[in-house]
């Protein structure tokens, strides 16, 4: 009977779109990680786990330099996209650029000036650091009109860029490490090299479309900053689940056991693969249901959410267990003990996965606020773990916390998310369930959508 369900409710929420678009998401994201995992067989015998451990935190710190120079901007426009008619998008685009270069310069300034205890707390050279903002405004500029294709129902475009700026990437990381025997830094250059190029392409064809204009709007340049401010904290507090074990491991354990470490997680990785590309398309199909039918159709929506998390955990763990005998052979005896982190990262994977899908109804109903204290707890929670867990453990009690912390990052969302916006999420209840009016943060009536 359950199957049944699953199956009217496929049927009756016509998901044709939401899997055609799912397929070329998966299959692009598929590619764009496949790319550097293809790469590492040959960057292992070009990089000894120290340098290896070095690029790994470079992009750590680069992904917390994101959210703090784009003030999550592009998913401001993404969300605005839903409500062109009260809204100039090409001005609001161009409001968010302001936000950008201002937040940039801002951050530069901050971490020259902090680069001695920042560079004493990571191991990473301080000198390079700047080389991470830069990079990580330009990779902003990208995200835009990557979350314009998705808002567009533009796979195809999407995966154009996701996968140029990595094939772009891998083909100067190849030259710059293999060819010129630049090391570390190769991949770094390669990195930001990539990245200015993909910008200047973006933006190239943001003028093309008339996306930005030459003046900007302060409504629209606060909104923005009040749509995607409260979300620093949050994704900052995220990153902390990936930053701090690096981190720890480094100064507990020592540099070479971050690079086999961060080997395993790049293998476990791929479960988040799939989990992002899924989410990828599911993020604008669920903003589009939600807007066209409210919460009427809340019960096929939630049946397949839970048939979702069925199916990915299941990958977790056969892919955590098969991927354990092939490390070693690929990637040689220097790297041959990152299999046992492969299980732990897969599973703490999945549960990302898994909260990635019940936070759209959070982002949906536009209070992002809520995640600004959910993301800070739970990575306060994920550092103590991790020194609590190294230290006695050593580097597996980092991916012990990995799995610790995405599980209650899931089900703290879970349960805020329906806070504020109620979904009939009680699976004996499903059959005849009806979504009460929310009487939580949230007055959610017909006229909201």
């Amino acid at each position: 009977m359950a199957t049944l369900n699953i199956y009217e409710s496929i049927k009756t929420l016509r998901l044709s779109s939401l899997l055609g678009s799912s397929f070329v998401y998966i299959s692009s994201s598929v590619l764009n990680k496949l790319v550097p995992i293809l790469l590492l067989p040959i960057l292992t015998r070009y990089l000894d786990p120290a340098s290896y451990g070095l690029t790994t935190i470079f992009f750590i710190l680069l992904a917390v330099a994101t959210p703090l120079t784009g003030l999550n901007i592009n998913t401001a426009i993404f969300r605005k996209y839903y409500d062109q008619q009260n809204t100039d998008l090409a001005q609001y685009i161009s409001s968010c650029l302001v936000v950008l270069v201002s937040s940039t310069v801002l951050v530069a300034v901050v971490t020259t000036l902090a680069s001695k205890p920042i560079s004493a707390l990571t191991k990473f050279p301080g000198s390079w650091l700047i080389m991470g903002v830069l990079t990580a405004a330009c990779n902003v500029v990208v995200n835009v009109l990557q979350d314009l294709a998705k808002a567009k129902g533009r796979p195809y475009h999407f995966a154009l860029l996701v996968n140029g700026q990595t094939l772009l990437t891998a083909l100067l990381t190849l030259v710059l490490v293999v060819g010129f025997h630049l090391s570390w830094q190769g991949v770094i250059l390669a990195s930001f090299s990539g990245a200015i190029a993909l910008a200047a392409a973006s933006m190239g064809v943001l003028i093309k479309l008339k996306l930005v204009c030459m003046t900007y709007n302060r409504e629209y340049l606060w909104n923005a900053i009040k749509y995607g401010l409260p979300l620093v904290p949050h994704l900052v507090g995220a990153i902390g689940f990936t930053l701090s074990d690096r981190i720890i491991i480094s100064n507990i354990v020592g540099l070479e056991s971050v690079g086999v470490y961060s080997l395993g997680f790049q293998i476990g990785s791929v479960v988040s693969v799939l989990a992002s590309s899924f989410n990828t398309a599911w993020m604008p199909w669920l903003f589009d249901k939600l807007r066209r039918d409210g919460a009427a159709r809340g019960v096929e929506i939630v049946r397949l959410i839970y048939l979702y998390f069925v199916l990915l955990v299941s990958f977790a763990v056969l892919h955590g267990c098969f991927s354990f005998g092939l490390l070693k052979p690929l990637f040689g005896a220097s790297f041959a003990g990152a299999g046992r982190f492969v299980f732990w990262i897969s599973l703490a994977f999945a549960f990302q996965g898994m909260y990635q899908m019940v936070s759209g109804f959070i982002f949906y109903s536009e209070k992002t606020h809520v995640l600004s204290w959910i993301t800070p707890s739970v990575g306060l929670l994920s550092i103590l773990a991790n020194i609590v867990l190294v230290r006695e453990f050593g580097a597996i009690g980092a991916a012990y916390t990995a799995t610790l912390s995405y599980l209650v990052f899931f089900l703290v969302t879970w349960y805020a998310s329906n806070r504020v916006y109620r979904m009939p999420w009680n699976p004996l209840g499903l059959r005849g369930a009806r979504v009460r009016q929310n009487d939580g943060w949230q007055s959610q009536t017909s006229k909201d959508h």
